[in-house]
């Protein structure tokens, strides 16, 4: 099978933060969304504890997208 990039929602989730070891270790590259910002920092050190060292392009503390205006329903 090809390495493929890969998303994965809800990354600071136990099962989440699993399979994004397990799939940065198969040589796949991974995208995973947090829904704090302030939590990309656990998601890092949970991926170092997993023994994933190698954290190319990990985020800054700025969002990719713009965030929802309050009130929308």
């Amino acid at each position: 099978m090809s390495k493929q990039l890969i998303v994965v929602t809800g990354a600071t989730g136990f099962i989440a933060s699993h399979i994004i070891a397990q799939l940065l270790q198969q040589g796949h590259q991974v995208r995973a969304t947090v829904r704090s910002l302030a939590k990309v920092e656990l998601v890092k050190g949970m991926l170092t504890q997993a023994g994933i060292h190698n954290l190319i392009n990990c985020p800054s503390s700025k969002p990719i997208s713009p965030q929802i205006p309050t009130g929308i329903r």
